[in-house]
């Protein structure tokens, strides 16, 4: 997501939460940085709390920590390429809809998944 200098690699993180932790621990990283230890953390079952004084760590870290909706941000990008499609279509004076990102997902998965 972005370069940032200071990040561990995330297989050196698990490997150290998985010698010295077990699932269900709480994991303390007073210095977050890009929130590596907490992605990885949350993949092994275990709580985990950043502490960081950089608001742009910070940003990064929620970023890569939050709940995503995956039906939702399909239904999202489906009506964004629709939109976009559109769009082009009349810059271009054309009627075809070949610009698809999920072909096989249109009327499908995300359409009937998404309730909100």
């Amino acid at each position: 997501m972005h370069p940032y200098l200071g990040k561990f690699i995330p297989q050196l993180v698990e490997w150290f939460l998985a010698r010295f932790f077990r699932p269900k621990d709480v994991i303390l990283d007073p210095f977050m940085g890009s929130g590596t230890t907490l992605v990885q953390a949350n993949e092994m079952n275990m709580q985990a709390i950043g502490v960081e004084i950089s608001p742009f760590n910070c940003l990064i870290a929620r970023v890569k920590t939050a709940k995503y909706y995956i039906a939702k941000a399909c239904f999202e990008i489906l009506d964004i390429e629709k939109g976009t499609a559109l769009f082009s279509n009349a810059l271009l004076g054309s009627a075809s809809n070949d610009l698809s990102l999920f072909p096989e997902e249109r009327g499908g998965f995300c359409r009937k998944s998404w309730q909100h």
